[in-house]
């Protein structure tokens, strides 16, 4: 223990890193801890919280009569498909398009990477925005185009299309 030296504290990394921690904490953690706190108590938002244990968590899983439970599985339902789809499309095939594109025998490789990027220099809000506009039910160029007299987004499988694309 002789050859140790103590260690002194870093003022100036604590400083740094002080009121970002601060933010998490007011922010972050504390929502996050009465969140959990919330979700064992009977709450209307008006009168007291009442504690009831795991009656909310069982109602959610087990209490096919309850409204919760509908949304909860179907909610978990929605969630699988969407990651078994948009995994392989967001990351697995861009992937192998990468990596095609970086063999060399590869004719016009610059316009294709850029093609491929353009993309992603337009926002997600951006981009659904556009997309909401263009399958309007009354506006929407796909309609106007074809004719059609469609609500794209509420019904099935053409919404799953149109969040998958």
């Amino acid at each position: 223990m002789k050859g140790m030296k103590k260690k002194s504290i870093n003022w100036a990394s604590i400083a740094f890193i002080g009121p970002h921690m601060v933010l998490f904490i007011i922010f972050v953690c504390i929502p996050t801890i009465y969140g959990i706190y919330a979700s064992f108590t009977q709450w209307n938002l008006i009168s007291d919280p009442v504690w009831v244990g795991f009656s909310n968590y069982k109602t959610l899983l087990f209490d096919s009569s309850s409204t919760f439970y509908t949304q909860f599985w179907n909610g978990l339902k929605n969630t699988f498909i969407f990651v078994l789809i948009m995994v392989p499309l967001q990351i697995i095939i861009p992937l192998m398009i990468a990596a095609a594109l970086q063999h060399k025998k590869v004719k016009l490789k610059g316009l294709f990477q850029a093609i491929l990027y353009i993309p992603g220099l337009i926002s997600v809000s951006a981009g659904s925005l556009i997309w909401s506009l263009i399958f309007h039910s009354r506006l929407g160029a796909v309609n106007n185009i074809f004719g059609f007299d469609f609500s794209w987004a509420s019904r099935q499988p053409y919404a799953w299309i149109l969040i998958f694309v």
